[in-house]
């Protein structure tokens, strides 16, 4: 509450930093900004070719109520096609979801990687001992580049679809 009550005092509740970095707003300022609104305009657009390939899915896990959603994201070469989001206390349930909506469409556990940090862990264990040995990511681990500026492997897969996005080689719904 105080870096946002700073952040509010420092730039004001409507700049484009506040509402970048406070609200996830994309905004057209540059300066402070993660991805440029330009960007997931061209990325929303249809205006870039779809180079289409096997899916590759990505699951971030939760299990909550009313917090955070599990999401499972699914890209098809160049193209997120789906995305799945839902709420649910039940980290079971949450892991029985996953493996019902893959096995619904064919995606198979070496093409899915999913975030096995914190809670996470235990679903993704639940999904292995259920024979869906799915890819492990430890988003609090660490980078795979060298790289000085990157903290961590979450911070280095948000930097890699920065790029994407950013370059004109990633297609949003």
């Amino acid at each position: 509450r105080s870096w946002i009550d700073y952040m509010e005092q420092s730039y004001g509740s409507t700049s484009d930093i506040y509402r970048s970095s406070v609200l996830a707003e994309f905004t057209n300022a540059e300066e402070g900004a993660f991805i440029s609104l330009e960007a997931v305009n061209r990325a929303i657009s249809g205006a870039i070719l779809w180079m289409k390939r096997p899916a590759i899915v990505g699951l971030d896990l939760a299990a909550s109520a009313t917090g955070d959603e599990s999401v499972i994201a699914i890209r098809e070469g160049n193209k997120v096609t789906e995305i799945i989001r839902w709420r649910d206390p039940d980290a079971m349930r949450v892991c029985g979801r996953c493996i019902q909506e893959l096995q619904k469409r064919n995606i198979p556990a070496d093409r899915v990687f999913a975030d096995a940090g914190g809670l996470g862990a235990g679903i993704v264990s639940r999904m292995r001992e259920t024979g869906f040995n799915v890819q492990a990511i430890q988003f609090g681990g660490k980078p795979i580049a060298e790289n000085q500026r990157i903290g961590n492997r979450m911070t280095e897969l948000w930097d890699n679809m920065r790029f994407m996005i950013e370059d004109g080689k990633l297609i949003l719904p």
